[in-house]
Protein backbone atom coordinates (compact mmCIF):
# COMPACT_ATOMS: atom_id res chain seq x y z
CA UNK A 1 0.00 0.00 0.00
CA UNK A 2 2.75 2.47 0.98
CA UNK A 3 4.76 1.60 -2.17
CA UNK A 4 1.75 2.32 -4.39
CA UNK A 5 1.27 5.69 -2.69
CA UNK A 6 4.91 6.63 -3.33
CA UNK A 7 4.70 5.41 -6.93
CA UNK A 8 1.45 7.33 -7.47
CA UNK A 9 2.99 10.54 -6.13
CA UNK A 10 6.04 10.09 -8.37
CA UNK A 11 3.77 9.33 -11.34
CA UNK A 12 2.06 12.66 -10.57
CA UNK A 13 5.50 14.31 -10.40
CA UNK A 14 6.27 12.94 -13.87
CA UNK A 15 2.98 14.30 -15.24
CA UNK A 16 3.60 17.77 -13.76
CA UNK A 17 7.41 17.65 -14.02
CA UNK A 18 7.57 18.98 -10.47
CA UNK A 19 11.39 18.78 -10.47
CA UNK A 20 11.65 20.88 -13.64
CA UNK A 21 13.75 18.34 -15.48
CA UNK A 22 14.82 19.04 -19.07
CA UNK A 23 12.25 18.11 -21.69
CA UNK A 24 14.09 15.03 -22.97
CA UNK A 25 14.31 13.64 -19.42
CA UNK A 26 10.66 14.13 -18.53
CA UNK A 27 9.52 12.97 -21.98
CA UNK A 28 11.51 9.77 -21.51
CA UNK A 29 9.95 9.19 -18.08
CA UNK A 30 6.49 9.80 -19.55
CA UNK A 31 7.24 7.30 -22.32
CA UNK A 32 8.25 4.71 -19.71
CA UNK A 33 5.09 5.44 -17.73
CA UNK A 34 2.90 5.04 -20.82
CA UNK A 35 4.54 1.70 -21.65
CA UNK A 36 3.73 0.09 -18.29
CA UNK A 37 1.18 -2.70 -18.65
CA UNK A 38 -0.31 -3.39 -15.21
CA UNK A 39 -1.60 -6.78 -16.37
CA UNK A 40 1.83 -8.09 -17.42
CA UNK A 41 4.43 -5.89 -15.70
CA UNK A 42 5.03 -6.88 -12.12
CA UNK A 43 5.37 -4.62 -9.11
CA UNK A 44 9.06 -3.84 -9.71
CA UNK A 45 8.66 -3.02 -13.39
CA UNK A 46 5.70 -0.78 -12.63
CA UNK A 47 8.01 1.24 -10.35
CA UNK A 48 10.66 1.85 -13.03
CA UNK A 49 9.26 5.14 -14.42
CA UNK A 50 8.94 6.57 -10.91
CA UNK A 51 12.43 5.40 -9.92
CA UNK A 52 14.01 6.84 -13.07
CA UNK A 53 12.27 10.18 -12.48
CA UNK A 54 13.34 10.24 -8.82
CA UNK A 55 16.93 9.39 -9.77
CA UNK A 56 17.04 12.17 -12.37
CA UNK A 57 15.48 14.64 -9.92
CA UNK A 58 18.09 13.69 -7.31
CA UNK A 59 20.89 14.09 -9.85
CA UNK A 60 19.48 17.49 -10.81
CA UNK A 61 19.68 18.54 -7.15
CA UNK A 62 23.25 17.22 -7.03
CA UNK A 63 24.27 19.31 -10.05
CA UNK A 64 22.70 22.36 -8.43
CA UNK A 65 24.77 21.84 -5.28
CA UNK A 66 27.96 21.17 -7.23
CA UNK A 67 27.42 24.38 -9.21
CA UNK A 68 27.31 26.31 -5.93
CA UNK A 69 30.76 25.16 -4.81
CA UNK A 70 32.63 24.66 -8.09
CA UNK A 71 34.72 27.49 -9.49
CA UNK A 72 33.94 28.63 -13.04
CA UNK A 73 35.59 26.50 -15.75
CA UNK A 74 36.33 23.77 -13.19
CA UNK A 75 35.74 20.21 -14.41
CA UNK A 76 33.38 17.77 -12.73
CA UNK A 77 33.35 14.11 -13.75
CA UNK A 78 30.97 11.21 -13.22
CA UNK A 79 31.23 7.58 -14.27
CA UNK A 80 27.81 6.31 -15.33
CA UNK A 81 26.48 3.45 -17.38
CA UNK A 82 23.47 2.71 -19.47
CA UNK A 83 20.68 0.57 -18.14
CA UNK A 84 17.81 -1.32 -19.72
CA UNK A 85 14.32 -2.34 -18.79
CA UNK A 86 11.34 -3.99 -20.41
CA UNK A 87 7.89 -2.47 -19.95
CA UNK A 88 4.75 -3.67 -21.65
CA UNK A 89 6.87 -6.14 -23.62
CA UNK A 90 8.99 -3.32 -25.07
CA UNK A 91 12.70 -2.98 -24.29
CA UNK A 92 13.97 0.47 -23.28
CA UNK A 93 17.58 1.58 -23.02
CA UNK A 94 18.11 4.14 -20.28
CA UNK A 95 20.86 6.34 -21.71
CA UNK A 96 21.98 7.72 -18.36
CA UNK A 97 25.00 9.65 -19.71
CA UNK A 98 22.83 11.52 -22.22
CA UNK A 99 20.11 12.26 -19.66
CA UNK A 100 22.61 13.53 -17.09
CA UNK A 101 24.35 15.66 -19.72
CA UNK A 102 20.98 17.25 -20.51
CA UNK A 103 20.41 18.01 -16.83
CA UNK A 104 23.93 19.44 -16.41
CA UNK A 105 23.75 21.68 -19.47
CA UNK A 106 20.30 22.83 -18.38
CA UNK A 107 21.89 24.02 -15.16
CA UNK A 108 24.64 26.02 -16.81
CA UNK A 109 27.35 23.40 -17.13
CA UNK A 110 29.16 22.86 -20.41
CA UNK A 111 29.74 19.32 -21.64
CA UNK A 112 33.49 18.87 -22.09
CA UNK A 113 33.53 15.26 -23.21
CA UNK A 114 32.08 11.82 -22.86
CA UNK A 115 34.51 8.90 -22.94
CA UNK A 116 33.52 5.25 -23.22
CA UNK A 117 35.17 2.99 -20.64
CA UNK A 118 35.32 -0.79 -20.62
CA UNK A 119 34.20 -2.48 -17.42
CA UNK A 120 35.48 -5.70 -15.93
CA UNK A 121 33.90 -8.93 -17.13
CA UNK A 122 31.59 -10.50 -14.57
CA UNK A 123 31.50 -14.28 -14.25
CA UNK A 124 28.73 -14.83 -11.73
CA UNK A 125 25.03 -15.51 -11.63
CA UNK A 126 24.26 -11.88 -12.67
CA UNK A 127 26.58 -11.95 -15.71
CA UNK A 128 23.72 -11.58 -18.22
CA UNK A 129 22.57 -8.33 -16.57
CA UNK A 130 26.00 -6.80 -16.03
CA UNK A 131 26.98 -3.48 -17.57
CA UNK A 132 29.60 -3.94 -20.29
CA UNK A 133 30.43 -0.28 -20.87
CA UNK A 134 30.41 2.86 -18.78
CA UNK A 135 30.89 6.48 -19.70
CA UNK A 136 33.07 9.13 -18.13
CA UNK A 137 30.97 12.27 -18.35
CA UNK A 138 33.04 15.43 -17.91
CA UNK A 139 31.28 18.76 -17.53
CA UNK A 140 32.53 22.16 -16.43
CA UNK A 141 30.84 25.00 -14.67
CA UNK A 142 30.25 27.85 -17.08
Amino acid sequence: QRQMCIRDSLYDAIDGNTSSLPRQCVDFCRELKQAVDVSSDGFRRQNVPALVYQYLADMSAMFSEVARVLKPKSPYALVVGHNATTLGGRKFTIDTPRLLAAIATGQGFRLRETLTLDTYQRFDVHQANSIRLENLLVVERA
